[in-house]
């Protein structure tokens, strides 16, 4: 199907607990804290009170865009709402630069790499700012997180390429990415 930019829906969740809160590594425990949706210039918010909202933004849109999206934003969202990944068409970025590249990739390198931003805040300062009732930084922080993910799949489309560092390293490396406009990836 034909796409244009403003036809992708980004996607970004923090979450109330870690995995060390509810025993490891179990994602659909891990509870909605807020999500962050961008379609064209529109942003919304979630709060998981909202999720039957969010559910059904996700099960409209064209097609979902994130990072480590299906292992772990879906994975979160499965404690609310079984099945939900079969039911939505999602590109998870992390999955696809992990297979080209054929090793995980963290997005602050990418980010850090392309678009020349330093991640301020990791997952467990989200969780962090959740339990301390910080929820203006938690939004803040999300946000701008889904943001960075909108530009940096944006500069894929746009360049056929999106740029890391492999191990911190301080030359930056390619990676060719077929991300188009025009089609769902």
């Amino acid at each position: 199907p034909q796409m244009s930019t403003h036809q992708f829906t980004y996607l970004d969740l923090e979450t109330k607990y870690t995995a060390t809160d509810v025993g490891g590594w179990v994602p659909a425990k891990l509870g909605l804290s807020v999500a962050v949706v961008v379609t064209g210039c529109t942003l919304r918010i979630f709060k998981e009170k909202e999720i039957d909202k969010l559910v059904h933004v996700l099960q409209t849109a064209k097609c979902v865009v994130g990072y480590n999206l299906k292992n772990f934003d879906f994975g979160v969202l499965e404690g609310y709402k079984t099945d939900l990944i079969n039911q939505v068409t999602c590109f998870d970025m992390m999955e696809d630069l992990g297979r080209i590249a054929g090793r995980r990739i963290r997005f602050s390198s990418v980010e850090r790499a392309t678009l020349g931003l330093t991640r301020e805040l990791d997952g467990l300062d989200m969780v962090k700012a959740w339990k301390t009732g910080d929820l203006v930084g938690l939004i803040e922080g999300c946000c701008n997180d889904v943001l960075a993910f909108k530009a940096v799949h944006e500069y894929g489309m746009e360049n056929g390429e999106v740029l890391y560092y492999p191990n911190e390293a301080k030359r930056r490396r390619r990676i060719p990415v077929q991300w188009c406009h025009d089609r769902i990836p």
